[in-house]
């Protein structure tokens, strides 16, 4: 193992769970070493339409507080590893190795920020399956978004009627399927994609009939749920562990509330920095 990759503290993630641990363990004199999967900070709250439960945001969007997060990490000189975690487990140091598709690395302590990862619509036509999208992101990305006037959305929670009003605001045309007869998104954003002149909602559509909806070449953003992305990593030791901490979405599945992500963080770096002072007293 060269000791370029051994780290005191590896944090696994860099949404603003993993970001707000390695900030505030850089203002404290701990230097943390930040990978995530994508290569860059910021996390799905780039997706988000609106984001008004983080007090003083002023109801900005998720993009914008994307950017900052990586601004942010950017004036603290925090660099973010590209690399995607693959496999935990301890060696015979009571060391923590990373197995990522980058490289190995090793450290005493680990925060895993990993996120979620989506629940996987697999009742579509076999043809359509290369046109499901699972974020909004990856979804502009596609060559065909820009030339296409209809995008249809299957779901019936925050995620997906967040999803639509970024859409209409994209001048698209957004259908929603919902497979039941109610949305479980609710308050205000229930009533602004009701109301939205752009956007129609079609409850009760079961599985086997949301094919009839869907036309050929059509993109489909689905939004049917997401689970902790903990579950796509092979851990090699048993939780609850006292150097090991998961946080945010990874902890909670889909929390989806920036603030409660943004204060753990924060929390979990200040208790690492108690375990460390601990340490060099007993040493």
């Amino acid at each position: 193992m060269s000791e370029n990759n051994i780290k005191d503290i590896i944090i696994i993630g860099a949404g603003p769970a993993g970001a707000s641990t390695a900030v505030q363990l850089k203002k404290m004199g701990i230097e943390p070493f930040l990978v995530d999967s994508r290569g860059y900070a910021g996390g799905l709250i780039e997706n988000a339409y609106k984001v008004e439960n983080y007090i003083g945001s002023q109801s900005t969007s998720g993009s914008n507080i994307s950017e900052n997060i990586k601004q942010h990490l950017e004036s603290f000189n925090i660099k973010v590893i590209p690399a995607t975690v693959i496999e935990i487990k301890e060696d015979d140091k009571n060391r923590f190795v990373i197995i990522t598709d980058s490289g190995i690395f090793t450290s005493k302590i680990i925060v895993i920020a990993v996120g979620t990862s989506p629940k996987i619509y697999d009742t579509v036509e076999k043809n359509l399956k290369d046109n499901i999208f699972y974020d909004l992101v990856t979804l502009k990305d596609h060559p065909s978004f820009n030339s296409i006037q209809r995008i249809i959305i299957i779901g019936g929670g925050e995620s997906a009627f967040d999803y639509a009003l970024s859409l209409a605001a994209l001048k698209k045309d957004v259908l929603i399927l919902v497979r039941g007869s109610s949305p479980k998104a609710s308050g205000l954003l229930k009533k602004e994609v009701e109301n939205h002149k752009k956007i129609k909602i079609i409850y009760k559509a079961e599985p086997n009939l949301i094919n009839d909806y869907i036309e050929n070449n059509q993109l489909i953003l689905s939004a049917i749920g997401r689970r902790s992305a903990l579950d796509k990593i092979r851990i090699g030791f048993k939780f609850p562990h006292p150097m090991a901490f998961v946080i945010g979405d990874a902890e909670h599945g889909i929390l989806g509330q920036l603030a409660i992500t943004c204060g753990e963080g924060i929390a979990c770096a200040n208790l690492i920095a108690k375990i460390i002072k601990k340490e060099k007293e007993i040493n």
